[in-house]
């Protein structure tokens, strides 16, 4: 609606984003510590300043690209307007310590097995798996300069995006009749 002097903004809109990326971190944490890993493995979210890494094997993830699948689609609820649209998201998942390779390999075998799309079904229905990419390994000297195992996959997954925010609409219409909306003056606006 374009703003003029009959019809003016009354309301300040709010606007929220679900899954947001600590959602979506956390359900594929919640996944990796409750079906694979051992309790000897710390998980921390990646591009993070100033934060040593922990002692002993560590994974790291982070999201790494987003893509839509289709267009967006509207939902009218009272006054509340949610858009959602369909995406794939990739998360890059980096194991540093002994053993990362192991560890990479399972979650590779995993990640698109039946167990994982029940587990998310079940637990976290944000998500839903769709592939992963193969193990590589990476060349990575520590701060000592001695070398440790270093793997990563990436992680592909959907997800519907929801963005919810408020809708202006009429209640009523302050005319009573077609005659009397006829006669109102319209103005050009270019």
């Amino acid at each position: 609606m374009v703003q003029t002097d009959r019809h003016t903004s009354d309301s300040c809109s709010t606007t929220t984003l679900t899954p947001t990326d600590s959602d979506i971190m956390k359900a594929i944490g919640d996944w990796l510590s409750q079906t694979l890993l051992s309790p000897s493995w710390r998980i921390i979210a990646g591009q993070q300043n100033r934060i040593a890494p922990p002692t002993g094997p560590f994974i790291v993830m982070q999201i790494i690209s987003r893509r839509a699948l289709a267009t967006t689609q509207h939902h009218y609820e009272n006054e509340t307007l949610r858009i959602s649209q369909p995406y794939e998201i990739s998360l890059q998942i980096t194991a540093y310590g002994a053993k990362s390779g192991d560890e990479i390999s399972r979650i590779s075998t995993l990640w698109r097995d039946e167990l994982t799309t029940q587990w998310f079904s079940q637990k976290s229905t944000i998500i839903a798996p769709i592939s992963n990419s193969y193990p590589l390994q990476h060349a990575f000297t520590n701060a000592e300069q001695q070398y440790e195992d270093t793997w990563s996959i990436t992680l592909k997954a959907a997800l519907s995006m929801q963005l919810t925010t408020t809708s202006s609409t009429a209640l009523e219409l302050g005319l009573s009749s077609i005659t009397e909306a006829e006669q109102i003056p319209s103005k050009t606006i270019l």
